[in-house]
This record gives C-alpha cells, structure tokens and sequence, in this order.
C-alpha cells in the first residue's frame, strides 16, 4: 500500500518526493484537494489496517486455540457462512474494545477500492477469514504475511500522516494570514 515511484494512485501521487516541497506554490483550492486526498488516504490506510489486525485477531486465536491456551466464551466452532464468521468477528472485536484493544474498526465511511497490489489483496481476501479449514503450518504463514503487512501499512500510514500534518500547518498557516478562510474548509483541520 505504500508509495511507488511513478504510480498513479492517490497515495503515489501524495508521498512522491516532491509533494510536499511546493506547497506554498499552489493555490488554495489545488491545497485544499490534497489536503482532502490525505484525509481520504488516511481513513482507508486506517480502516485496511484495522481489518488486518482484525483477521490477525482472529487468526492468533484459532492458533490459541488449537494449541489449547484459550478457555473463553468465545464460539470456537468453525464459521461455515457468512453470518457465523461476522458473529465470530463481532466477538473478537467487542472483546478487544473491551479490554483497550486497537481493534474496532472506525466510524468513517470508507470507500475501499480494489487494490492490484499482492500484500493489498492480502486485507481484503475473504478466504484468509476462514481459517478453519486451514492446517497448523498454513494458518502461521498467514499469521505472519499479515502481520508484515500490517507492520508495512502501519509504517505507510505514518508517512500518510506526517504529510497531512505538513499540509495541515500549510493551510493553518494560509488562514492565519487571512488568504485562506475558514469557511473554505468543509472538512476542517
């Protein structure tokens, strides 16, 4: 999900080099664009990654679980449908949430989009949800692909982060000097 030299996505387009070196160079709405782009980018790098600690979650339990470490109420029968396998997750997810767990996946709508990338198809690929039917040495290859993957977004995500904090101080700085107006900002930084 990270940024590659010459791409075409949002995120190519943000974390390129040179993005962030002439922002006083652009105009206001030409700012305001980019800042929305970041947003946007840093909700969906925000939401992939709480889907993969969310299968992650998931993932470590059946491991738990086949090796015997875990006694909680949680349903351990396997997920034949898809409404088993939201209940399993509704209960991994409310069982991380109550014990200060990162795992809830945010209020935002996000507009997930299909990713061409390996490690990209790797958060949204239902098969890696079904993990019953998985063998011991398969389910702990894909515990650690995702967690590679979960280090990489999360390390992309920060990069995300740090360039919309510099946008954000651009356009703060634009307000404060009155070229820019507050009302041009319907999203708000």
């Amino acid at each position: 999900m990270g940024y590659v030299e010459g791409g075409h996505r949002r995120i190519d387009r943000l974390l390129q080099p040179d993005a962030l070196a002439h922002l006083a160079e652009l105009g206001n709405v030409e700012l305001l664009i980019l800042r929305d782009e970041a947003l946007a980018e840093e909700t969906e790098q925000s939401y992939v990654r709480k889907l993969v600690q969310g299968r992650l979650d998931l993932l470590r339990r059946e491991r738990d679980r086949r090796a015997g470490r875990v006694h909680d109420t949680l349903d351990p029968a396997p997920a034949h449908d898809d409404a088993q396998l939201a209940r399993s997750l509704g209960q991994v997810l409310a069982h991380a949430v109550a014990h200060d767990h990162p795992a809830a996946v945010p209020d935002a709508q996000v507009e997930v989009r299909e990713w061409r990338r390996g490690p990209e198809r790797a958060a949204t690929d239902v098969r890696v949800s079904d993990f019953h039917h998985l063998d011991d040495v398969t389910l702990d290859a894909t515990v650690s692909r995702l967690s590679v993957f979960e280090r990489e977004i999360s390390q992309c995500r920060h990069q995300v982060q740090y360039a919309l904090d510099v946008i954000a101080a651009e356009v703060t700085s634009r307000v404060e000097a009155g070229v820019l107006s507050a009302d041009d900002l319907p999203s708000g930084i």
